[in-house]
Order: structure tokens, then C-alpha cells, then sequence
């Protein structure tokens, strides 16, 4: 009968097996410590711990193949994070509407300005009134509301007329009213910013301290275009356009107000 050939050196197959796991083991060491992250980014430093708290197994090839597993889930994932946190879609359109938003901020700061008004109702049959105490500046406009009403626009921006002040004027021959303050447009800025617009418009945004383009109009609530207030510039197609209509009130250098659709177009 024939005996079974033993094997007269088996530690030397066990460290064959040992040798061949520690360098599968030393192989998915090197790629854990080859794995370069973004620096300074919380991301970064939690992908970072996760892959530090890994343990191999050098004994066990299907810790291994765990291992290879989790580093391939984790990158992949990591990926797609970072990928999400620097190109943002929710968050490039909220920085888009932002810059809109300030666009149109600027735009309305540069051409309005606070108007003052304060109503006087003479007495006694009086041809005069006085505003002696008020102290609302020397430059001030008179509107005749009917021959006993008159409305005083108090601004930089209106004609200084007022033919009924006088200062010696009895205090018993008038009444005055509450007075207020109402930020408008103001005309003769507009007219400014469209000569401005078609004579120099690198040189006004730049004041403005702008980026983006913009154009603009006035329309009465008719819907005619007020020609005189209104510029127009080319859209390039390909870019996106914001649009939007403002009802506003416009006065001019007669105290005339006028109710008006102001449309700002931002690109």
C-alpha cells in the first residue's frame, strides 16, 4: 500500500501565506495614504476620519475585499459631495438674484430723492401765509390747490417759486398742515442718466460700482412710452434677462407728479 506523501515543511507554506496577505495588506495601506482631499473643508476632514478609522485584517481576504469597498463607497460619495458644494445650482441663482436685487437698488437710489410737502389753508379771506419755525430749507415750491389750498414741495429738485409767503404774514391768516416726506423719482435725474447712458455707459456703471448690464423706460399708465425717460440697449439672446415693472410716482421740477410703470431690465 502506498503512504500518503506528508509535507515535511509546512511553516514554510503558512509564512508563504502571511507574506502574501501583509503585502495585499501594505498594497490597500499605501492607496488609503495615497487618497489626497481638498484642504480646509469640513468634508475633507470627515472623509479624512473616516478613512483613518479603517482596520485591515492582513489574515482575512474578505476583510479585505470590505475595505476596498468602503474606500471605493466613501470616494464616490465624497465626490459627489464636493462636486454639489462648488457647483451649486441652488446657490448660483440665489447669488444671481442677489446681484439683480442690488442692481436694481442702485439704480432706484440714483434717480429718486425725498420730497417734503406740507399743506396751508388760509383764513379770514388772506392772501398770504407764512411758515415761520419749520425750518424745511429755502428751496420750496407753491402749488394751488383751489384759491384757499395751497400744497408746498419742499426739494432740491423743484423751481423755488412761492409767490403767497411772506414772513410778516399773521398767524391768524393761515393753517398749516402735517407735513411729510415721500421718496420719488425725481425727472431731471432721469433725464441726467439717460444723457449719462448714451454718452458714457462704461463710465456710469463703473461710478455705480456695477457689473452686469441694464437698461431702462418709463411708460404712463396708458401704456405710451415716455420717449424722454426711456434708453435702449441690445440684449445679447444667450444671456438670462430679469425684468420687472415698478409703478412709481415721478415729479418735475413744477411740482407735477406723475404716476408711472418704470421697467428695469438686468442682464
Amino acid at each position: 500500500m502506498l503512504k500518503k506523501k506528508s509535507n515535511s515543511h509546512p511553516d514554510i507554506v503558512i509564512k508563504k501565506n502571511i507574506l502574501s496577505m501583509s503585502k495585499r495588506s501594505t498594497r490597500v495601506s499605501n492607496q488609503l495614504s495615497s487618497i489626497k482631499l481638498l484642504p480646509n473643508s469640513k468634508l475633507s476632514t470627515r472623509v479624512s476620519n473616516q478613512l483613518s478609522s479603517i482596520k485591515l485584517l492582513p489574515n482575512s481576504k474578505l476583510s479585505q475585499g470590505h475595505v476596498e469597498m468602503i474606500i471605493s463607497v466613501t470616494l464616490f460619495v465624497g465626490a459627489l459631495l464636493l462636486l454639489f458644494i462648488y457647483i451649486n445650482p441652488i446657490q448660483n441663482k440665489e447669488s444671481k438674484i442677489s446681484v439683480i436685487e442690488n442692481t436694481q437698488k442702485i439704480f432706484i437710489k440714483n434717480i429718486s430723492s425725498d420730497v417734503g410737502a406740507l399743506s396751508v389753508i388760509l383764513k379770514n379771506n388772506s392772501h398770504c401765509y407764512n411758515q415761520t419755525g419749520l425750518n424745511l430749507g429755502v428751496n420750496y415750491l407753491e402749488i394751488e390747490e383751489n384759491p384757499r389750498v395751497y400744497t408746498i414741495y419742499f426739494s432740491d429738485y423743484v423751481n423755488n417759486d412761492h409767490p403767497h409767503y411772506n414772513p410778516a404774514c399773521p398767524a391768524e391768516n393761515y393753517s398749516l398742515g402735517i407735513y411729510s416726506e415721500e421718496s420719488m423719482i425725481i425727472m431731471s435725474k432721469v433725464i441726467d442718466l439717460k444723457n449719462n447712458y448714451d454718452s458714457n455707459y462704461k463710465e456710469l456703471k463703473k461710478s455705480w460700482g456695477i457689473t452686469n448690464d441694464f437698461s431702462f423706460n418709463f411708460k404712463y399708465l396708458n401704456g405710451s412710452l415716455a420717449n424722454e425717460l426711456t434708453v435702449e440697449k441690445e440684449t445679447p439672446t444667450k444671456l438670462e434677462r430679469q425684468s420687472d415693472d415698478i409703478p412709481v410716482r415721478v415729479i418735475d421740477e413744477r411740482g407735477v407728479i406723475i404716476e408711472m410703470i418704470l421697467n428695469l431690465r438686468i442682464w
